[in-house]
């Protein structure tokens, strides 16, 4: 008898047979009995088969409803493990409200395994959902498995003929891959769902020095797998970069959920999980923490011809008050960064005193939260508090607010107001701070490497690898936005290289390999508002203009820093090595650089905005003939 998507077939059961024991289990749960746990703990933790609640690999049947059951016994049992046997178990019901396919629910001390990322597979079978969700749960880890889409949320194919003028272009989707008829991909919610990546003609890398991103109006189909895709009517210039032959990813990007979420999650994590395709992020861990991601490999199967893995980033953290352990791991071909950690920031909305204010309700803020409240028109701090009482309350527009007690008075932080948003309220005590990431590779992916809006952290051992963006990104982020200052990062043992391939990135005067900085919707901060960062024994090779940007930060070491250059890597722009501008307290020595491009316009350039306490030792490098060491820019100083 198997018990799924509502349905009863009748068939002769072998005694003792997975379906016999999920017979069995069903019949216990009908009669209120539950699934005993025992006992006895020093008997030691339970130890169930899926199968036992009725999943079956490799029978062509959806097994999510098994899994639900799973689920609701791992509920009532701490310290238990749920063993997946080999083969492939399919997951998803297309209709869903949930957003992942299956989600467990105040786990304590559970272990989800499999018998390897090469033996045992997750199929999900929805592309608009997301897969395994982790909600309040507490040490417990997900390990030894691999998690697909079948059908993907994405498809590929090349450009056959491109209208510039009229913004469209003929697009043939590649054999085994969706047809862009297919619902998920209209009914992608808008701006950010419908977009679409270039890709080199040979190669599974973003074309070089093209936009990373064409934003998608509509699409028609004119042949048996051809369509015509119109860009949006800002897009059309982009269509320059578009050749055809070339070949193209169109996303059918749904932020439903990732293939593995963690939210409110207090320890465990994801182990020596692979991940092929999501059609949002990878890992998402949203508040509590810390949560590990160990041996996570997010990469295309073998021989399948993908461009792509998943439709966004790696491991992406929000609001967590300890930020993740991120630890040997792979992240390649996403169409997103490899690790994103910040908390999105609210608004002030409203000031009944200089010590309570009314914020919107956008994310998660409590008593003793450390709060730094910033605007973002000047880009500089108007006040920092520690939060003494807060509660919701009903906003003017109907829309929740936050009524915040602070431990001081606030008398500069500005409420909202035409034409400003508000100051910008940062919370410090809920962005991913004390982060851990060292032996991990990112390669070939769009957007950045790392982007770090937290303090605290550690980034060692990494090798950041042909990447669309920068490499490593520290910085508030006021554009999208997200928060918050960071500070206290060291930066140790990393290889970057080429990193910057797509256009914008390496165009922009502040674009480098790391980039680190204090931002305001103008561009550099009026205040050095992030620092307290070391930079050490790292290499940059073929940097996209610069390989170290410092931009409105303070107490900066740079010591033993390697930059190699080769000839034929050409530059989107003219640039120093090393970019300084608006900062203080920096400390530089023993760099060495061979960069023999004409665009090198110094090995280190301070610019007049700069404070007085720079130092600059031990240098040594080959560069264009006439070119400085040292272009210090700074009035009345010369290096």
């Amino acid at each position: 008898m198997r018990l799924l998507m509502g349905r009863v077939r009748y068939r002769m059961l072998t005694v003792g047979g997975p379906k016999y024991r999920a017979f069995c289990l069903a019949l216990l749960l009908l009669a209120g009995w539950g699934y005993a746990r025992g006992s006895d703990e020093a008997a030691g933790p339970a130890v169930w088969q899926v199968a036992d609640f009725g999943a079956v690999p490799d029978d062509g049947q959806d097994d999510t409803v098994a899994f639900h059951r799973a689920a609701e016994a791992l509920m009532k049992s701490p310290g238990a493990i749920l063993e997946l046997d080999a083969g492939t178990y399919r997951l998803g019901v297309e209709n869903s409200p949930q957003p992942g396919a299956v989600t467990f629910r105040d786990l304590d001390r559970v272990t989800i395994r499999g018998r390897g990322a090469n033996a045992t597979r997750l199929l999900i079978t929805s592309p608009r959902h997301g897969g395994l969700h982790f909600i309040s749960c507490r040490d417990t880890r997900v390990e030894r498995l691999c998690i697909d889409y079948d059908p993907l949320p994405f498809t590929q194919g090349r450009a056959l003929v491109v209208n510039r003028d009229d913004g469209w272009f003929d697009f043939a989707v590649d054999p085994g891959f969706p047809a862009l008829s297919e619902p998920w991909f209209a009914d992608a919610p808008k701006p950010y769902g419908q977009w679409g990546m270039i890709f080199e003609r040979d190669a599974p890398l973003l074309k070089r020095g093209a936009p990373d991103h064409l934003m998608l109006k509509t699409w028609r189909q004119i042949a048996r797998s051809v369509w015509r895709v119109w860009v949006e009517p800002e897009y059309k210039t982009a269509l320059n970069a578009l050749k055809p032959g070339d070949r193209f990813v169109h996303l059918a990007r749904h932020g439903r959920g990732a293939a593995v979420l963690f939210q409110h999650c207090r320890g465990g994590g994801a182990y020596n999980v692979t991940i092929c395709a999501s059609p949002s992020l990878a890992v998402c861990m949203v508040g509590g923490g810390p949560v590990t991601c160990e041996g996570v490999i997010v990469t295309v199967p073998a021989d399948s011809g993908r461009l792509i893995s998943t439709d966004a980033d790696g491991v992406h953290c929000q609001q967590m008050e300890i930020g993740p352990r991120i630890l040997n791991c792979v992240f390649r071909y996403m169409a997103d960064d490899a690790v994103n950690i910040y908390y999105y920031p609210g608004r002030v909305v409203d000031r009944l005193s200089d010590s309570v204010l009314v914020a919107d309700a956008r994310n998660e803020i409590r008593a003793n939260d450390r709060l730094i409240f910033f605007d973002e028109q000047a880009g500089a701090v108007t006040g920092e508090a520690v939060v003494s009482a807060v509660e919701q309350v009903p906003g003017g527009d109907g829309a929740p607010r936050l009524r915040v007690v602070l431990d001081r008075p606030v008398p500069a932080v500005r409420p909202r107001g035409l034409p400003e948003k508000g100051d910008a309220v940062y919370n410090m005590s809920r962005c991913g701070s004390g982060f851990e990431i060292r032996g991990n590779l990112m390669a070939a992916h769009r957007r950045y490497g790392l982007m770090l809006k937290a303090p605290d952290g550690l980034v060692e051992n990494n090798l950041l690898d042909q990447l669309g963006g920068c490499g490593i990104v520290i910085g508030n982020d006021p554009f999208w936005p997200e928060g918050v200052l960071p500070s206290r990062i060291r930066i140790a043992g990393n290889i970057l290289r080429d990193c910057g391939r797509s256009a914008h990135y390496g165009v922009s005067p502040w674009g480098a390999a790391i980039q680190i900085g204090t931002w305001s919707l103008a561009g550099p901060a009026r205040d050095r508002a992030c620092g307290v960062f070391t930079l050490n024994n790292n290499r940059v090779l073929n940097p996209m203009g610069s390989a170290v940007s410092l931009t409105s930060v303070e107490d900066v070491s740079i010591d033993t820093l390697g930059i190699i250059q080769s000839p034929q890597a050409v530059p989107p722009r003219e640039a120093p090595l090393i970019r300084i501008e608006n900062a203080d307290l920096i400390d530089i020595r023993n760099v060495t650089a061979s960069a023999p491009r004409p665009e090198v316009t110094a090995l280190v350039e301070t610019f007049d905005s700069c404070g007085p306490d720079i130092a600059v030792t031990d240098m040594r490098a080959a560069l264009p003939p006439g070119v400085p060491l040292w272009r210090d820019s700074r009035s009345g100083r010369r290096p």
